[in-house]
């Protein structure tokens, strides 16, 4: 990516940027708001499975993790979670099996975001038929059975996790059909909101850019379902600015969309550090009224 940038430098040196400030701001808030959904999710993941913590240790630990999330690999992500619940006296099994529902859910609705509006997609092109049909297969064979049967996915993970250990006393959770709707729906509700504000970082830098809000939102849902890959692989690190810049390909040409997604990965970040900072300064506010109670 950075070589990229590196051998096109000049071209964009020389590209007529035109900044607006409002979209950058609105930007930045659709994001924090895609955020904030999907805290909500975990914390309902939370209670569902029985956290004895409450919505402010979950707030403190849900966005102190985010910064871990940057690092390639999920274990720091996962890891700083564990570590953080374990000193509130969670279970790692509890977390684990959280994180795990998580993704799942994560996962699905992203799918579920991009084949919403898949056939209004221009970035496509000559693959739309193939893909159309390829996907709705797909979602339709991993979606169904867990609507139709909630607790599949609980079935699995302790199962999967009881192969790992023979204690017998392992951690077990059910689910509802309301709970994995009301989960999906928020975060589709996230992915969506993610989306526009990808939209807004391109009318922030690029007005007359001709992209919509649909195509952007199919740019930013399916460049983030890649970027899913840093969990699994370290060469995953800048995967979705690239697949970002190819799919701009029909509106900008390769490099410009290239910045435009490191531009958006910037603006994703500065809104994580004010999350993450607001989150460790809470935490340090809490330490401080458990040590000196009578402060408070």
């Amino acid at each position: 990516m950075v070589l990229l940038i590196v051998q096109n430098w000049e071209s964009l040196r020389g590209f007529q940027w035109h900044l607006m400030p409002g979209f950058l701001v609105l930007a930045f808030f659709c994001h924090a708001g895609s955020l904030f959904g999907t805290f909500v999710v975990w914390r309902s993941i939370m209670v569902q499975l029985g956290s004895p913590v409450d919505t402010g240790v979950d707030f403190r630990i849900f966005f102190i993790s985010l910064g871990a999330r940057k690092v390639p690999s999920a274990i720091w992500y996962a890891g700083t979670r564990l570590v953080l619940y374990a000193h509130e006296g969670v279970k790692p099994s509890l977390v684990l099996s959280a994180l795990s529902l998580e993704l799942v859910i994560a996962i699905l609705t992203g799918v579920w975001t991009f084949v919403l509006f898949q056939p209004y997609y221009i970035f496509l092109g000559n693959y739309s038929g193939a893909i159309d049909r390829g996907v709705l297969v797909t979602v339709s064979l991993l979606s169904i059975p867990i609507l139709v049967f909630p607790q599949l996915p609980a079935e699995l993970i302790q199962r999967i996790r009881r192969r790992w250990h023979k204690d017998s006393s392992i951690f077990t959770f059910t689910l509802n059909h309301t709970s994995v709707l009301i989960w999906s729906l928020v975060y589709l509700l996230a992915w969506i909101i993610g989306g526009t504000s990808f939209y807004c970082t391109i009318r922030a830098l690029i007005p007359d850019s001709g992209i919509d809000w649909i195509n952007s939102l199919g740019v930013a849902t399916l460049s983030t379902l890649i970027a899913l890959l840093n969990a699994v692989l370290p060469a995953g690190v800048g995967l979705k600015e690239i697949a970002i810049g190819l799919m701009l390909q029909n509106w900008l040409p390769m490099p410009i969309g290239l910045l435009i997604g490191l531009a958006y990965r910037i603006l994703q970040t500065l809104d994580e550090v004010l999350w993450v900072g607001t989150a460790y300064i809470l935490s340090k506010l809490d330490a401080k009224r458990k040590n000196n109670p009578k402060e408070v």
